[in-house]
């Protein structure tokens, strides 16, 4: 999945913010419900919470940071 390669790749965290956020904006596009979009990206959040990373290292805070953020989208 794009999403978990992006976590254990990208080296800036803001890359990750702005992907989940494009993603969230791509799905409001699509003129689900908005309940579906939610539903949706809690799935993905759940998903990468459950992505095994190196504690510490930057994959970890990419991991942090998608879930933070989709969390904040979901609201």
């Amino acid at each position: 999945m794009q999403f978990a390669n992006a976590i254990n790749t990208t080296e800036d965290e803001n890359q990750i913010v702005q992907m989940m956020q494009a993603a969230f904006g791509m799905l409001q596009g699509m003129n689900l419900p908005e309940e579906n979009i939610k539903d949706i990206a809690g799935k993905v959040s759940t998903f990468l919470s459950e992505l095994e990373v190196e504690e510490g290292s930057q994959a970890a805070k990419n991991k942090a940071k998608a879930v933070e953020t989709l969390a904040t989208l979901i609201g």
